[in-house]
């Protein structure tokens, strides 16, 4: 059963390529509309990606928008939709900054984008929740976690303790204005912890 199922997930995986590879085709030649969505996105690239390229990168855009990408990317825009004032600083930042400039160096080209996803990521990190099993006994007063038991970390509360954070509820990107005192170390922790953190932290930035 096992070598059966292993067999029926290939098979549907490699259907779904080519469903993909023939759709991003259609849309390149024009015989499909453009349309405003994650696929134009990638079309718009052109030249720049093969057949194959583009068919990968979309396919990874599908599975990682399960995750965690999907879900601050809804909170992003659900925060844009909050604050239309940023919406238009950030839209207007963005048409300045040119697309490889923005790729070269984000913060710098694009520093109100940047302070307002620094704020999302603190609000809406994902998952709320990991949790790490002992490799020895941990003393931190009062707790106490013996070797092999399982505790948990959770970037939720972390971010909205208010010995770490003015205002912790608040959302505030102007606390990453430059100036502004950074976090201690450990406070913002939006791609985990050390030495398990996110390695793929750049990118998803």
């Amino acid at each position: 059963h096992r070598r059966r199922d292993r067999m029926r997930d290939a098979w549907i995986q490699a259907a779904a390529g080519r469903a993909v590879k023939r759709h991003l085709a259609a849309r390149r030649s024009g015989s499909l509309p453009a349309r405003l969505d994650s696929v134009q996105a990638i079309v718009e690239f052109g030249d720049r990606l093969s057949s194959h390229q583009a068919s990968y990168v979309l396919m990874s855009v599908m599975t990682a928008i399960s995750g965690a990408p999907g879900s601050v990317g809804a909170c992003l825009a659900y925060r844009l939709e909050l604050s239309p004032d940023w919406k238009a600083r950030i839209t207007e930042e963005l048409k300045r900054a040119g697309f490889e400039a923005l790729c070269e160096a984000p913060a710098k080209v694009a520093p109100d984008t940047y302070r307002f996803l620094r704020e999302i990521l603190r609000l809406y990190s994902f998952p709320m929740v990991s949790h790490r099993r002992a490799t020895r006994d941990l003393k931190l007063e009062p707790a106490y976690v013996a070797e092999d038991e399982f505790y948990h970390l959770s970037s939720f509360f972390t971010h909205r303790d208010p010995e770490h954070w003015a205002d912790a509820e608040a959302f505030d990107p102007n606390r990453w204005a430059k100036g502004c005192p950074a976090p201690a170390r450990g406070a913002y922790v939006p791609f985990g912890w050390a030495e398990r953190t996110c390695t793929g932290a750049a990118i998803g930035t």
